[in-house]
């Protein structure tokens, strides 16, 4: 793919592959940003604002019934045009493949009320009022994908058919390596790149040198941001997103699950020599799921600071015997993550407890991450939307994407977060939302690291470089390269 490497081809440098192409099983950030340039939804975010994309119109009725237009003239890479029917498809696909998506729909949408009304308009019956459907239209497992593709879904691992500005080309897993081609047919103004070719090398030294020879766009923690403030050609930008960054604590595991040894841990960590030293400054610390800036983030549950004397306090009153050896898992090439946990590590010492560090590429880490085989792991969370049920459901009910792997299971909170899908009153639901934030403090299952001001780190040649404010992932086909700035 060599001959691809010109004027026109936006080079970006990622630490791993990603887990899966397919939206409704791909679980990581890596795989967002592919998928949300090659795949569209009929609702999405620009910004704080959840809009329609694929979607002309909509409108409600009796409370329950929803109609949606669907734009005209847009068509899949494979020639089909994407209308009510292969909406259709996708949805109940979703709804039936996707554990996230059957969950966020339970008790509220029947496949079965999914109703083509005619090529362009649909409309869809909830069981129950849910002010929310816009929100969880705009999840990544809600891609619409051509019929073509879904009649032989086998080929969703190793190809693409969606209505977005590119397509992939070539995904080769021996040098990691993907490329996205411009598609010359979609709807709106066409990518002005012909390639985005995307290079994995977890690495961080190697990653460094090829952008600085020959790419483009790079992830670039704050820890490692005074490695290009030398470089007149390379641009660093703060953005703020709402992504969290924490370590889980495994309460399957022994003895992991007595909440006071959790909760020594916590106050084990030195939380403001890993924002300074490990960040830079750049993020905020938070004591809940539910970020800063987020409707209904409850900002008067109190940080849990550092404070070893009591942590060790509590280890000799609990009287653990013979406590093993923990297992942490972490991701290999993410140099925050080395940092946190080398002062986890230094703070556990301190109260007699012993750290075995496994770094894993990204991909490998995911897959050990769902089976749970940790006693804690590193974690980078990045929402689907900015609507605190995403984050309250992920976290803190026991079928939550994060909840789930850890053991989190609190009948009270399970109820409330239920109970707030349904709730049409906003004063009511916010009160909802702070009692489960108030309820999950106790838990001691989190040990919150920051929210983050990330940092867009690319060559100055490139302008109108756009990013998801959500987990900061790139929006491709907005991103001019210039030939040569200074002309």
């Amino acid at each position: 793919m060599k001959n691809l490497i010109n004027e026109n081809t936006i080079c970006r440098l990622q630490i791993d592959m990603p887990s899966s192409i397919d939206p409704v099983f791909a679980a990581d950030t890596i795989s967002r940003e592919i998928i949300d340039n090659v795949y569209e939804k009929l609702f999405s975010f620009i910004g704080d604002n959840c809009v329609p994309i694929l979607v002309k119109k909509w409108w409600i009725k009796f409370d329950k019934i929803y109609f949606f237009e669907l734009k005209r003239n847009i068509y899949f890479h494979d020639g089909l045009e994407c209308d009510s029917y292969a909406v259709q498809k996708s949805l109940i696909r979703m709804l039936n493949e996707s554990k996230k998506a059957n969950e966020l729909f339970n008790g509220l949408l029947n496949p079965n009320n999914i109703v083509c009304l005619n090529k362009y308009l649909f409309s869809i019956e909830l069981d129950k009022n849910c002010l929310d459907l816009i929100y969880f239209l705009a999840i990544q497992e809600s891609s619409i994908i051509s019929p073509r593709l879904l009649d032989n879904p086998t080929l969703l691992s190793e190809t693409s058919s969606g209505t977005g500005p590119f397509k992939i080309k070539n995904i080769d897993t021996y040098n990691k390596e993907i490329i996205l081609e411009r598609f010359d047919n979609y709807w709106e103004k066409k990518a002005a790149s012909n390639y985005i070719r995307i290079i994995c090398e977890s690495n961080y030294e190697k990653r460094k040198q090829l952008f600085l020879t020959t790419g483009d766009i790079m992830a670039v923690q704050a820890s490692k941001s005074k490695d290009f403030e030398k470089y007149t050609d390379i641009e660093m930008k703060k953005f703020p997103a709402l992504d969290m960054v924490l370590f889980v604590l495994n309460s399957n595991r022994t003895p992991l699950n007595i909440n006071e040894f959790r909760k020594a841990l916590i106050l084990s960590f030195d939380y403001e020599n890993f924002l300074e030293f490990g960040r830079k400054g750049m993020g905020e610390r938070v004591n809940t799921a539910i970020p800063k800036g987020v409707y209904s983030h409850n900002s008067n549950i109190p940080l849990i600071n550092y404070n070893i004397d009591e942590a060790k306090r509590i280890i000799k009153t609990i009287n653990l015997v013979n406590i093993p050896k923990l297992k942490v898992l972490s991701v290999l090439g993410m140099e925050d993550a080395d940092i946190a946990c080398n002062i986890l590590k230094n703070g556990f010492q301190l109260i007699g407890i012993d750290l075995e560090i496994i770094k894993l590429p990204f991909s490998q880490f995911c897959k050990e991450f769902d089976l749970g085989e940790f006693d804690l792991s590193f974690l980078s969370y990045a929402p689907d939307t900015n609507n605190p049920y995403s984050f309250a459901y992920d976290f803190y009910h026991k079928n939550g994407e994060i909840a789930n792997v850890v053991g989190f299971n609190n009948s009270k909170i399970n109820h409330l977060i239920n109970k707030v899908r349904f709730e049409k009153d906003n004063p009511k639901k916010y009160n909802i939302y702070s009692k489960i934030q108030d309820i999950a403090y106790n838990e001691h299952l989190y040990l919150w690291l920051y929210q983050g001001q990330n940092l867009k780190v690319y060559k100055s040649n490139l302008s109108n470089v756009s990013h998801n404010i959500l987990d900061g992932d790139y929006n491709f086909k907005n991103i001019i390269k210039l030939k040569n700035k200074k002309e």
